[in-house]
């Protein structure tokens, strides 16, 4: 046993729910030895919490492919909470719920996980996207401004979603006027995990409230010039040089910085056009994901630290830091036993637990 392995082994007794969880736990440590060492390798300090991280990270992984039909993954994994809970089921950032609706529209019926969701009734038909890339990244920005859908109950990735209805319309010129249309009693954005930008005052009563307003006049604006810059860059950037020159061109346009949306919708740049935006590089961290990696290391400061951590389990993984940052967000909510509050009504009835075999105290 190395020496940061004999570590990880004396502060996690006193975290064991029992005698037999601290053995289960010590199994979790083995299976982990090649991610533990490689991360003190690298200067980072893992703690107890390192191997839970793994074991979560590779259940969801089997979730993930099983959900895609990938043959050999089938059944479940063996976690109560990732067993019932969507949000626990994923490792690669494309299949999260929040991409559901662009995954299916820009893959149609082809969509890996169109079956999966089509038996939740959460679904609705298309065929793949025939568009130019502008016009894409413009429904993309439509989506995450709207708030990606989400909600962390039964309906997440679909919540009152206005984007298929709009991408039929093709064009950006149509697709912008189609926020003007929307019926002042027709909802069209969630806030539950997913925070609405501060637009600007509303300046044109026509639309339904600011948030329309901007869908319709600077998004578009946004969207041409984000593509004149990376067009002129003639190369694949980094993500966060993009997010960089986003918020800036955002700001020159008379907005506040929408960093959080912003950031994710530079991820879908990278997603879905990987010759503009790479999407092997570097990402920004939202406050969970921040959470998830002061838990599993010590000491971690800044984006430097931050970076470092994700590309430790990205290179472990073989995922993209973008699928990292967000199997972080999640994985620190299953460690706090998380159900969302509504949908899942069979779960808070007959209380079901993670299968952590430390106990939890919420962390830094």
């Amino acid at each position: 046993m190395t020496p940061i392995m004999a570590r990880l082994a004396v502060d996690a007794k006193p975290l064991a729910k029992s005698r037999a969880e601290l053995v289960t736990w010590h199994a979790k440590l083995e299976a982990a030895a090649d991610l533990v060492n490689e991360a003190d390798a690298r200067g980072l300090k893992p703690t107890v919490w390192l191997p839970e991280a793994w074991g979560y990270f590779k259940r969801a992984h089997h979730l993930n492919y099983r959900n895609i039909g990938t043959p050999g993954y089938e059944g479940p994994c063996g976690d109560q909470l990732q067993d019932n809970i969507p949000i626990y089921d994923t490792v690669r950032r494309r299949y999260a719920g929040f991409s559901n609706v662009l995954e299916q529209l820009f893959y149609g019926n082809d969509a890996p996980k169109y079956q999966r969701n089509l038996d939740r009734g959460l679904v609705s038909t298309a065929m793949p996207w025939t568009g130019t890339k502008e016009e894409w990244l413009y429904v993309c920005l439509c989506h995450r401004i709207t708030g990606s859908g989400a909600s962390f109950e039964a309906d997440h990735g679909w919540r009152n979603s206005l984007i298929t209805d709009m991408s039929l319309l093709k064009t950006v010129p149509k697709m912008a006027e189609f926020w003007r249309m929307v019926s002042p009693k027709t909802p069209c954005f969630t806030s539950i995990g997913n925070q609405i930008p501060p637009f600007q005052k509303q300046t044109d009563p026509r639309f339904k409230n600011s948030g329309c307003e901007y869908l319709a006049t600077v998004a578009p604006k946004l969207v041409k010039q984000t593509v004149s810059f990376l067009k002129k860059a003639g190369k694949p950037l980094p993500i966060q040089q993009v997010v960089h020159e986003v918020l800036k061109i955002h700001t020159e346009l008379g907005q506040r910085r929408f960093v959080f949306v912003l950031t994710a919708w530079v991820m879908d740049i990278a997603e879905y056009c990987p010759h503009w935006v790479d999407p092997n590089s570097d990402v920004f961290h939202g406050s969970n994901a921040q959470r998830c990696i002061r838990v599993l290391f010590e000491g971690v400061k800044g984006q430097t630290g931050f970076d470092a951590a994700t590309r430790l389990f990205a290179d472990a993984t073989e995922t993209w830091p973008m699928d990292v940052e967000d199997v972080e967000c999640d994985s620190v909510r299953w460690l706090t036993n998380y159900v969302p509050k509504k949908g899942f009504d069979h779960i808070h009835k007959h209380k079901l637990y993670n299968s952590a075999s430390l106990r939890f105290t919420n962390g830094p």
